[in-house]
């Protein structure tokens, strides 16, 4: 038991690593919605400066399909519908709300004198919600689980493979239930296998090996 006390030293050094590995920044989307479902995306509206005219101001939007080859444009629709309040929208169907992921767009609107385009970010999502941030956590315990299962490897410790074990379980659950970086697909499924089969290989394994160790030193 003392050995592996000792070793405590090595899991603290690997938490210290695995929290200062970069994580790239994740891009802020301006809308994010629930995949399959039709939604109404509202925009602020001016052309030459002033609150657009709906009987004077004409708005275009595009929308660009990130799935297919080259990211083909999936919506171009003119003349969006102008509120009162000068607001323009327009309202996807359920079809074009399809395919997870961030997806770029812009909003034209000509007042026939100004012609002023605005940019937009739309992620869609499996639940209609960015989980960007719960993604970052299942990639810190996903390369975590590898490496703290390298330092029990190396140390012939079934407590840090029982540790690693942990680790890979609750990356597969965390994959299973949320999809990973806003895609929840079969690939998504295989990679949250994987881990489950390395928990039942390491983690298992592990703590059997941990038990009979006990049961021999306090015999």
């Amino acid at each position: 038991m003392v050995k592996y006390l000792n070793n405590s030293k090595y899991i603290i050094a690997l938490f210290l690593i695995i929290i200062m590995f970069p994580l790239v920044s994740a891009v802020t989307p301006d809308f994010v919605t629930q995949q399959w479902l039709p939604y109404n995306l509202i925009v602020g509206c001016d052309a030459s400066g002033l609150v657009c005219n709906p009987g004077s101001v004409q708005c275009n939007i595009s929308l660009r399909d990130v799935q297919s080859e080259g990211g083909n444009y999936i919506i171009f629709q003119n003349n969006m519908t102008i509120s009162e309040n000068g607001n323009a929208n327009y309202t996807f169907n359920s079809s074009a709300m399809q395919f997870n992921g961030i997806h770029n767009g812009f909003v034209s609107c000509s007042d026939g004198v100004a012609n002023k385009t605005e940019p937009f970010i739309l992620l869609i999502t499996p639940s209609g919600e960015n989980n960007n941030n719960l993604s970052f956590l299942i990639l810190f315990l996903g390369i975590g689980s590898f490496i703290v299962l390298g330092f029990a490897i190396s140390e012939e410790n079934p407590i840090i493979g029982f540790i690693a074990g942990i680790f890979f379980l609750l990356t597969s659950i965390l994959i299973f239930s949320n999809g990973l970086f806003n895609y929840q697909n079969l690939y998504t499924q295989g990679t949250a296998s994987i881990y489950l089969v390395f928990f039942v290989w390491c983690g298992v394994s592990a703590g059997l090996e941990w038990m009979e160790d006990e049961k021999y030193e306090f015999t």
